[in-house]
């Protein structure tokens, strides 16, 4: 068994290039995944044991991990094309997380996800991994191409990025399904939590604990590029090709899918053009009109070294914070590589 290392970043900026603070290994990849993962509620999806646990026991938690405590209701959002106000997308306390970030500049932001974390305001984490990020995993394995889980990378496992990874709920999942998994955070309170998670599961097999590596067969993204403004998008494009290794995924569930990009966040709005224009072209700024939108996305044309798109498609389920009120889906699963 390695060591855990972690590490409080002081900006968004900085969290596109310091060394990662989470690392997670696991000595040898699993063997099955065929487990089929009906969470009881839409709200939770199962954390442990991990996905190719048995079929009986996969609504129940590892004995030593302690749940995270849902700090608040969700209400359930609205379709993609026309989205409401930022405090309809998500809860009441949207407004109070974005009016600590208005006004502010980009490089100021870093402090203030630990004042969030500390007054419990973390509408983001959703008490477990998400669901999408492990139908992906069991049922379309093959969009991730070498970078699936059980196909042998460097030393035999395959590596993962989870930046913006809060507690660590989607890093110990890809630890599960046998990837060296780093995770990345700018809040020390969030990293702690990830910490103890770790520490609870630190005998079980599924989980080991070791020094990760500089690129990524698989790098997720949900909370992350949500919680940065757009000013810095285009940095966040640029690490993420550089970190990505030569045959690897790039893997994002897009959320809050649809808002607008100009209205005030975080979470900061997203949609498909966005991150077409983005990672078409790493570094580069991109061109959005008064509405939010980005102009002519079907002009992109990807730079060299830019990522291209594998797919593009709506999960089969996800957070309820992702669900509109008549059912439909609005997150978005994209997929990308080199």
């Amino acid at each position: 068994m390695g060591l855990a290392r972690y590490r409080s970043l002081p900006s968004p900026s900085t969290i596109l290039c310091k060394e990662p603070l989470l690392r997670l290994a696991n000595p040898a990849p699993t063997t099955s995944h065929s487990t089929n993962l009906s969470a009881s509620s839409q709200e939770l999806s199962p954390t442990f044991p991990p996905p190719h646990a048995n079929p009986s026991s996969v609504h129940h938690h590892h004995q030593s991990y302690q749940r995270p405590r849902l700090c608040y209701t969700t209400n359930r959002g609205v379709p993609a094309r026309h989205p409401p106000p930022l405090l309809a997308i998500m809860n009441p306390a949207a407004e109070a997380i974005a009016s600590t970030f208005r006004d502010v500049p980009p490089e100021s932001h870093g402090p203030m996800w630990e004042t969030l974390w500390t007054r419990n305001l973390t509408p983001w984490d959703r008490a477990g991994p998400s669901m999408p990020l492990h139908d992906l995993l069991a049922d379309k394995s093959e969009l991730l191409g070498a970078a699936a889980p059980g196909n042998k990378g460097r030393q035999g496992r395959k590596t993962a990025l989870v930046p913006g990874c809060g507690k660590g709920h989607d890093v110990l999942l890809l630890s599960s399904w046998g990837y060296d998994v780093v995770g990345l955070d700018l809040a020390e309170t969030a990293l702690k939590e990830a910490r103890e998670n770790a520490e609870a599961v630190k005998n079980d097999e599924a989980y080991k604990l070791q020094d990760g590596h500089s690129k990524f067969d698989l790098i997720f993204d949900f909370t992350f590029s949500c919680a940065l403004p757009m000013p810095l998008r285009p940095k966040w494009a640029a690490r993420q090709a550089e970190l990505l290794g030569p045959e690897g995924r790039l893997v994002i569930l897009q959320f809050p899918n649809g808002k607008p990009l100009s209205l005030q966040g975080p979470p900061w709005g997203v949609n498909s053009d966005m991150y077409l224009a983005l990672l078409s072209r790493p570094g580069e700024e991109i061109d959005i009109d008064e509405d939010g939108q980005v102009r002519h996305p079907d002009k992109i044309e990807r730079a060299e070294g830019g990522l291209r798109r594998v797919d593009l498609y709506a999960p089969k389920r996800t957070h309820t914070i992702g669900v509109a009120e008549d059912g439909t889906i609005t997150d978005r699963v994209s997929i990308w590589a080199h």
